[in-house]
């Protein structure tokens, strides 16, 4: 008896996938606050950027061993769009609209940048 060679079915390749970077973890849209006053708590600091459009998030940053605020904040907008208004707004002093005066401190915006870029910009100096 002559043995049948079966052939096993081949298996197909897989399309490799781009890595997609969430837009939650993406920059676009993130503005670094800093001159957060040290009472505001993240309601309010959500609040108070809200006015301005749809919010992902607003974040305070917090010390690690007291939990308390280090006046330093991020705020993601949905639309990346608004945030760059917002930043090009604050920058002009005359403009009310962009008045970001808390509890008697003057918040100040830049746009958020990734550490490696931070990094990068270090090593440069």
């Amino acid at each position: 008896m002559e043995e049948e060679k079966v052939e096993k079915p081949k298996k197909e390749k897989k399309e490799k996938k781009e890595k997609v970077v969430s837009d939650w973890h993406s920059l676009d849209g993130t503005i670094f606050v800093r001159n957060i006053s040290y009472e505001m708590k993240e309601e309010e600091f959500f609040k108070f950027y809200e006015k301005f459009g749809a919010l992902r998030y607003a974040k305070i940053v917090k010390q690690k061993d007291t939990g308390l605020s280090n006046g330093t904040g991020f705020l993601k907008y949905k639309d990346p769009k608004l945030a760059e208004t917002l930043l090009e707004g604050a920058e002009d002093s005359s403009n009310l609209l962009y008045d970001l005066e808390v509890n008697g401190r003057t918040m100040t915006l830049q746009k958020a940048l990734d550490r490696n870029t931070i990094s990068q910009k270090e090593t440069e100096e």
